[in-house]
């Protein structure tokens, strides 16, 4: 993924757990759960979920942007 602007960094989220749930609905729907940590208290969370692809998968990118010149904590968030 991408930063949504040029003075953003973009960092790895540290999951703890990922829950995928199936509705009972048609169509048929997703619930995603993320449990986790971002790298600092400044960096936000950005998710993307792409619509399903010819052979029906869907991609989730999942990241955590900050503004690099920001000065911060440096210690996981929940």
């Amino acid at each position: 993924m991408m930063p949504k602007k040029m003075t953003e960094t973009v960092k790895t989220v540290y999951f703890d757990s990922i829950e995928l749930l199936a509705m009972e609905s048609a169509p048929v729907q997703f619930l995603i759960t993320l449990k986790g940590k971002l790298p600092t208290p400044c960096h936000k969370l950005q998710i993307e979920a792409n619509p399903p692809d010819a052979q029906n998968n869907i991609v989730v990118n999942v990241s955590a942007a900050a503004n690099p010149e920001e000065i911060c904590a440096q210690v996981l968030t929940p």
